[in-house]
C-alpha cells in the first residue's frame, strides 16, 4: 500500500493511503472531506498538470508516494458545440449538436434528414 501526500490550498499536507485499485477521485474526495473542502470546486494536479480523476492510481502514471497539489478548479462543465456526421448506405450526412445531446435525439435528428427510422432495428442481410 503506497501513502499520497496532497498539498492543499491552506498549506496543509494530507496524506491518503492508496492501493493500486484506488480511483484518483476517491483521493480527492477523501482529502476535501479531511480539510473541509468542496469535491466539485477543486482538482488535483501532479507537476502542474491536472489529473484525470476517473483513473485508477496504476493507471494514472503517478510514482510511489507521490505528492499531488490541490488546486481550484476553474474549469466548468460547459456544453461545447460538436459536429457529428452519420454514414449509412444512402450516404453521408453531418449535423451540428451540443455535447450532452443523448444518443436518440442525434439519431432522431438523422432520421428526419435521411427520411427514415435510425431508431428502429432491421435484421442484418449478409
Amino acid at each position: 500500500m503506497s501513502t499520497v501526500t496532497v498539498v492543499c490550498p491552506n498549506a496543509h499536507r494530507c496524506k491518503i493511503s492508496v492501493t493500486a485499485g484506488t480511483v484518483l477521485r476517491q483521493i480527492l474526495e477523501e482529502c476535501c472531506l479531511k480539510q473541509g473542502y468542496d469535491v466539485d470546486s477543486y482538482t488535483l494536479q501532479h507537476r502542474n498538470k491536472p489529473l484525470d480523476d476517473s483513473l485508477p492510481y496504476r493507471l494514472s502514471g503517478l510514482p510511489n508516494n507521490a505528492c499531488l497539489d490541490l488546486i481550484k478548479s476553474e474549469e466548468k462543465k460547459v456544453d461545447h458545440e460538436v459536429e457529428i456526421a452519420l454514414q449509412t448506405p444512402e450516404g453521408r450526412k453531418i449535423s451540428k449538436f451540443i455535447s450532452s445531446t443523448m444518443l436518440a435525439d442525434v439519431l432522431k435528428k438523422f432520421s428526419e434528414e435521411f427520411g427514415k427510422d435510425l431508431l428502429k432495428a432491421e435484421a442484418v442481410e449478409e
